[in-house]
C-alpha cells in the first residue's frame, strides 16, 4: 500500500449516503482536524530528536518533494462499493527519506509534493484533500516515530536498518487503514468494519513489496550508484502488475456479476419483480445511482412501460411514460441498435434536451425477432473513474441476456399464473384475514428459509418487529370493531412503506413484524424503519375519529447458516422492547446487552409489584415558592422507592418501567392518596396553611384510562382536602398523545375545583393552540431554560417569552431548577410568579416540614428568596429533588 495507507480517493456526493450531506462532511473535516492534532502533538516531541544518516546521494528536499509527486500522481485505485482506495510507489521515498533526511525536511517534502499531487493530478478539493493531507501527515509521523524509537541514531545504514524500515511502513499501513475506514464510515453514515481486513491484507502485500524494492535500491545506490538505473525495469513491472492485478480482478468480479445476473431472470417466475431484482443487480454490478428499463409496445397504440430502480430505495414498476421515448439517447441506441457511453464531466451542468443523466451507459435490448426496448445505468456512484469501454462491453453482455429473457416472457407469463394459482389455495393458510398480510407461522417459515440460504452477495436477512403503542386504550375507548379498523390502516401502512421483495407479517394482536435483505450494517433496515415512523406521525382515521397509533420498532439481523428464526423473532421483540423503554414511538437495534436488560427489567418489575404489596414507597416533598416574597405557597410530591436492601431509589430507576406494567395505575393512586391526606393533615393542623397548595404528577398511562376522572375525584373526596389546594401536573407531550381525550377529563377535573399545571413547559411539542384550549392553571418553566448561562444576554429569552405569554393567558409561572442565586434575581426581574429548586430548599419528608413549621411558624419564608426571611434549607443534608 502507498506509505499513507489505502486513503479517502473517492467518496460518492454526500447526497447518496445515509446522513443528510452536511453532516457527512462536516463529520469527515472534524476527524481530519483530529488527525491533525494527533499529528501535530506527536511532531512536537518526534521533530527535534534524531539525526539522519549520511545517504548515498546528496538530494536536496525540493528533489525528494517531486519524487513524492510522482508517486502520488500514478496510483491504482481499487473500487469498493460507493468508494474506492488507493496504493502506489510511495514507499520508496519514504524509505530513504526516514534514514537520509531530518524528519522535518521528510514530513515538509512529503506534504509539499503529495498535497501537489492531489490536487493538480487528482483534482481533489476540500474535504477529500484537507482529509488526505491530514492523514498524510499523522502516518509521516507514525513513521518517524516508529524508526526514531527503534534505531534513535542512525550512524550508518546497515542491515539492522531493514526491519526498522518494515516496522514503519506497515505501522503507516495500519493508521492509514483505520483512517480510511473511519473517514468512509462517517461519510456514509454506516460502519466500515468489514472492510479493515481485506484493505490491511492488500497494504500488507503492497508495503513489503515496494519496502523492499526501496531497501535493495539504497543498497545499490551505496554500492554502485549507477546501477540503480536498472531499478527502472523492476519498479515499472510491479506498478504494471499492481494496475494487472486490480484490472484482473474487476474482470473476474465482472463476470461472477454477469452470471448472477442471468440466475435473477431465470429463478423469478414474474417477469416485473425480476426486472426489479435485475436492475438493483446492476446498480451495484456498475456502481451506479440508478438503472431503468423502458419496454417498447407489442402493438401499435400501447404506451412504453418503465421500470427503475434508484436513487437509493426509489422504485417505478411498469409505469407508462406516453408513447414516445423521453430521452434522445435512447432514441440514438434504438435507432444505431448499438450502445452509447455518455459521459459528462461537469455534474452541475444543465442537460435539458440532451441527457436525464450526469453520466450514463444506454443500451438497446435487441431481441431474435424484434426490438424489445432500452436499459440504462446512470450517474456512477465513485468520482475516480467515470464509464468506460470495459463497462460498455460488459453492458452491452447484459442487455443482450435481458434481451432474450423479455422476449419469453410469454412463457414467463404462464408460469406467474400458475405460481398466483397455488398462492390462493394456500392464501388462508398463511395470511393473517384481517389486514391480508402473511401470518405468524408464514413469516416464521419465510425467515427460517433466508437462514439457510446464503446469499452471494453478502446479505443477511433482517426482522423488523413493530408493536403498536397504547392499541389496548383504543379497545378500551373505541370499541374492538375500531380496534379491528385500526389494525387493518396499520397494515395497509406498512405494505405501502415496504418495497418490492420485502415481506410484511402480521404476527399477532398489534405486533406486525417486517422481513428483508440488507448488509449486515443493516443501512436499508434503518431507512426503512425511518419510513415506518414517519408513516405513523400522522393518526389514521377509525369511525370519523383520528387515533394516534404510533409504532415501537426492534430490529435484528440474522447471519445466513446459524441461528434459528425463533432466536431471530426473539431478538426483534427483546429490541422492540428496548425502543418502548426508551419511550416509544422509535427505533432499537437488537445488542446482545438487551438480553441481559430484558431480565434486569423483568427483575426489576417482579420487585416493583412487591413493593407496592408491601408499601415501601415514601414521598419527599418541595416547596413551591413565591418569587417577590419568599413565602410557601405550596409543595410538589415526590415519590421514592425505599427499598429493603438498596435503600432510596430515585425514580428515574423504576417509573419508567411501572409505566410499561401498568404498574404505574397503583403507584400513582397511591401518592395521589397520600398527598392529599397530607395536605388536609396541614391544613387542619395549622390554620395559616387553609390555601397550601399540594402539586402530584400525573403519568400518561393514569391520563389514558377511562376511569381517571373518577378515580381522582374519589381520591379527593376520601381524603376530605379542599380539591381547589390540588393541583395535577401533567407533561406537555402526555397532553398531546389525545389531546381531545385528555381535554376533556382535565376539565372535568377542573369543574371540580382541582388545578392543572403544564410540567415541563417548553420541552415538548410547546403547541400555544392546543394550550389555549387545555383547561390549565399554570405552566413550570422546565430547567433547561432556568439553568443558562447568565453571560449570555440572549439566554433568558425564552424563560421571559413563557413569563410573558403565561401572564397574558392568566397563567400561574412556576420556574422548576433554580439552582443559582442570579437564577432568583433574574426571575425576580422577570416577574415570575413562583419557583422551587435546590437553590430554596430540597426535598424533605413530611415529619422535617412539621418540624420547621413547629419552629418558625406555619407562614415559612425562605431566607434565600427574600432577605427578612426565616429558613434556610437550601444547604441542608436532603434527599435531590427528581
Amino acid at each position: 500500500m502507498s506509505s499513507g495507507g489505502p486513503r479517502l480517493a473517492a467518496l460518492r456526493g454526500w447526497a447518496a449516503t445515509l446522513l443528510p450531506p452536511t453532516t457527512g462532511t462536516t463529520r469527515v473535516w472534524a476527524l481530519s482536524v483530529l488527525l491533525t492534532v494527533a499529528a501535530g502533538a506527536l511532531a512536537f516531541i518526534e521533530l527535534p530528536l534524531g539525526q539522519p544518516a549520511k545517504g548515498p546521494l546528496p538530494i536536496p528536499w525540493w528533489l525528494l518533494a517531486v519524487i513524492f509527486y510522482v508517486t502520488e500522481a500514478e496510483v491504482v485505485h481499487l473500487h469498493i462499493g460507493r468508494s474506492a482506495h488507493s496504493f502506489s510507489m510511495s514507499e520508496l521515498p519514504v524509505v530513504y527519506a526516514i534514514f537520509f533526511f531530518t524528519p522535518g525536511e521528510f514530513i515538509f517534502a512529503r506534504l509539499i509534493g503529495a498535497g501537489l499531487a492531489l490536487v493538480v493530478a487528482r483534482r481533489q478539493r476540500s474535504v477529500k484533500l484537507a482529509f488526505n493531507l491530514a492523514q498524510f501527515l499523522l502516518c509521516s509521523v507514525v513513521t518517524v516515530g516508529v524508526v526514531q524509537l527503534l534505531d534513535p541514531v542512525i550512524a550508518a545504514f546497515e542491515p539492522r536498518d531493514w526491519a526498522t524500515a518494515f516496522l514503519a511502513t506497515s505501522a503507516e499501513n495500519v493508521v492509514g487503514v483505520f483512517a480510511v475506514t473511519a473517514a468512509i464510515s462517517l461519510a456514509e453514515g454506516t460502519t466500515q468494519h468489514s472492510r479493515i481486513p481485506r484493505m490491511l491484507l492488500m497494504g500488507v502485500v503492497v508495503s513489503l513489496t515496494n519496502t523492499s524494492l526501496a531497501l535493495l535500491l539504497i543498497t545499490v545506490l551505496f554500492v554502485q550508484p549507477a546501477a540503480s538505473l536498472l531499478f527502472a525495469v523492476p519498479i515499472a513491472a510491479v506498478f504494471i502488475a499492481y494496475r494487472a492485478y486490480v484490472s484482473e480482478r474487476q474482470q473476474h468480479e465482472g463476470l461472477e456479476m454477469l452470471y448472477e445476473s442471468t440466475r435473477i431472470l431465470q429463478r423469478s417466475p414474474e417477469i416485473d419483480r425480476a426486472l426489479v431484482s435485475l436492475l438493483d443487480h446492476a446498480r451495484k454490478m456498475f456502481r451506479a445511482e440508478l438503472a431503468e428499463v423502458s419496454l417498447l409496445p407489442q402493438e401499435e397504440g400501447q404506451e412504453i412501460l418503465r421500470t427503475s430502480a434508484g436513487p437509493g430505495d426509489a422504485t417505478m414498476m411498469m409505469q407508462s411514460i406516453g408513447s414516445s421515448l423521453d430521452d434522445p439517447r435512447l432514441v440514438q441506441c434504438l435507432s444505431e441498435r448499438r450502445a452509447l457511453l455518455v459521459a459528462h464531466e461537469d455534474p452541475d451542468r444543465d442537460f435539458e434536451g440532451e441527457s436525464r443523466f450526469r453520466n450514463a451507459i444506454y443500451a438497446p435490448l435487441v431481441g431474435e425477432s424484434r426490438l424489445v426496448g432500452t436499459i440504462v445505468v446512470a450517474n456512477r456512484l465513485s468520482d475516480i473513474s467515470a464509464f468506460d469501454l470495459d463497462d460498455l462491453k460488459l453492458f452491452e453482455t447484459l442487455a443482450s441476456h435481458t434481451a432474450v429473457a423479455l422476449e419469453n416472457g410469454q412463457l414467463e407469463q404462464s408460469l406467474s399464473s400458475l405460481s398466483r394459482l397455488q398462492e390462493e389455495l394456500q392464501h388462508k393458510a398463511y395470511h393473517d384475514a384481517l389486514t391480508g398480510l402473511a401470518n405468524r407461522a408464514f413469516f416464521a417459515q419465510s425467515v427460517a428459509q433466508r437462514l439457510e440460504s446464503a446469499d452471494a452477495s453478502g446479505l443477511v436477512p433482517v426482522v423488523l418487529f413493530l408493536d403498536l403503542d397504547d392499541f389496548k386504550i383504543v379497545n378500551d375507548t373505541l370499541g374492538h370493531a375500531a380496534g379491528d379498523a385500526l389494525l387493518s390502516s396499520v397494515g395497509e401502512r406498512i405494505q405501502a412503506t415496504l418495497r418490492t421483495g420485502d415481506l410484511a407479517a402480521r404476527i399477532g394482536g398489534d405486533e406486525f413484524a417486517v422481513l428483508l435483505w440488507d448488509t449486515p450494517e443493516m443501512p436499508v433496515a434503518r431507512r426503512v424503519a425511518e419510513r415506518l415512523i414517519t408513516a405513523f406521525g400522522s393518526g389514521p382515521t377509525v369511525d370519523r375519529d383520528t387515533v394516534n397509533a404510533h409504532v415501537s420498532i426492534g430490529v435484528a439481523a440474522g447471519h445466513p447458516g446459524s441461528g434459528s428464526a425463533d432466536e431471530l423473532l426473539r431478538n426483534a421483540d427483546v429490541a422492540m422492547y428496548s425502543a418502548k423503554a426508551r419511550g416509544k414511538n422509535r427505533v432499537a437495534f437488537f445488542e446482545p446487552e438487551m438480553a441481559t436488560a430484558v431480565v434486569a427489567r423483568h427483575t426489576l418489575t417482579e420487585s416493583l409489584q412487591r413493593a407496592v404489596g408491601a408499601g415501601e414507597f415514601v414521598l419527599h416533598y418541595q416547596p413551591i415558592v413565591e418569587v417577590a416574597t419568599g413565602r410557601t405557597t405550596g409543595f410538589e410530591s415526590l415519590v421514592r422507592w425505599n427499598h429493603p436492601t438498596r435503600g432510596m431509589v430515585w425514580p428515574g430507576e423504576f417509573i419508567g418501567v411501572a409505566e410499561q406494567s401498568d404498574l404505574i395505575l397503583e403507584i400513582g393512586r397511591w401518592v395521589l392518596d397520600q398527598s392529599c391526606r397530607q395536605a388536609r393533615a396541614w391544613h387542619d393542623q395549622w390554620p395559616e396553611l387553609r390555601d397550601l397548595q399540594i402539586s402530584v404528577n400525573v403519568a400518561a398511562r393514569q391520563l389514558e384510562q377511562p376511569d381517571f376522572v373518577e378515580v381522582v375525584a374519589e381520591v379527593v373526596r376520601s381524603s376530605g382536602v379542599d380539591p381547589t389546594t390540588v393541583v395535577l401536573e401533567v407533561t406537555e407531550t402526555t397532553l398531546l398523545q389525545n389531546a381531545d381525550d385528555a381535554i376533556a377529563k382535565l376539565q372535568a377535573l377542573r369543574d371540580l375545583g382541582l388545578g392543572v399545571a403544564v410540567d415541563d413547559f417548553g420541552t415538548g411539542y410547546s403547541s400555544l393552540s392546543y394550550l389555549q384550549r387545555f383547561p390549565a392553571t399554570a405552566i413550570k418553566i422546565a430547567r433547561d431554560f432556568v439553568a443558562v448561562d447568565d453571560r449570555d444576554a440572549h439566554s433568558w429569552e425564552l424563560a421571559s417569552a413563557i413569563v410573558s405569554m403565561g401572564r397574558a393567558l392568566r397563567l400561574t409561572v412556576i420556574a422548576e431548577g433554580v439552582e443559582e442565586p442570579f437564577q432568583l434575581e433574574r426571575l425576580r426581574k422577570l416577574r415570575c410568579a413562583r419557583a422551587q429548586g435546590y437553590y430554596l430548599a430540597r426535598p424533605l419528608p413530611a415529619e422535617e416540614f412539621d418540624a420547621l413549621f413547629a419552629e418558625h411558624g406555619a407562614s415559612l419564608v425562605w431566607a434565600r428568596a427574600s432577605s427578612a426571611g426565616l429558613v434556610d434549607l437550601a444547604s441542608r443534608g436532603a434527599t435531590p429533588a427528581a
